[in-house]
């Protein structure tokens, strides 16, 4: 049974807010999230491998009593003895890419209760004090190659099952 517990490094935290406030264009639906961040010992697998970190939304019971909107967990030992800086920031940077903001179907991010998040002048979104309706955002090709590179064990075979998919959506 892995442990957990909630992180304590500053440099963790401001890693994760400087990302946010560096990438506002991005991210600017997380300058309002609250986000957990939690140590997972002993480290995390997901096929026989380990994990480095994962992102989940809370569910309406945890986010009632913690009110926490996301939690990411990090694989300790893994992230501690065996990641650079770098590495980490790319990690942490692909985890919040989870973490994302439900949208309408006119294409607008809303709130909890459904309404459309107005925009400024500058057509930047202004969430306010409401709560976005916040949800995960699953694992996009694209994005996932723009944080890791090609540089992947198995990479080969994702990139030979879309190239699949793609074939067979041409019909």
């Amino acid at each position: 049974m892995a442990s957990l517990w909630v992180v304590k490094d500053a440099l963790i935290r401001q890693m994760v807010e400087r990302i946010i406030n560096e990438n506002e264009a991005e991210f600017w639906h997380l300058k309002t999230a609250k986000i957990a961040l939690v140590w997972v010992v002993p480290d995390m697998k997901k096929s026989g491998r380990i994990a480095l970190a994962t992102a989940q939304k809370t569910n309406p019971l945890l986010e009632l009593f913690s009110q926490y909107d996301f939690v990411i967990k990090l694989s300790r030992d893994h992230w501690e003895s065996n990641l650079s800086e770098a590495e980490q920031e790319s990690v942490m940077v692909h985890e919040l890419r989870h973490c994302g903001v439900k949208y309408n179907r006119g294409g607008c991010p809303i709130y909890a209760d459904g309404a459309a998040v107005p925009c400024d002048e500058d057509g930047k979104y202004c969430p306010g004090e409401f709560k976005l309706a916040y949800c995960i955002v699953p694992h996009d090709c694209e994005i996932f190659l723009a944080d890791f590179g090609t540089d992947l064990p198995g990479i080969e075979r994702v990139q030979h099952r879309a190239q699949q998919v793609f074939e067979f959506a041409k019909g």
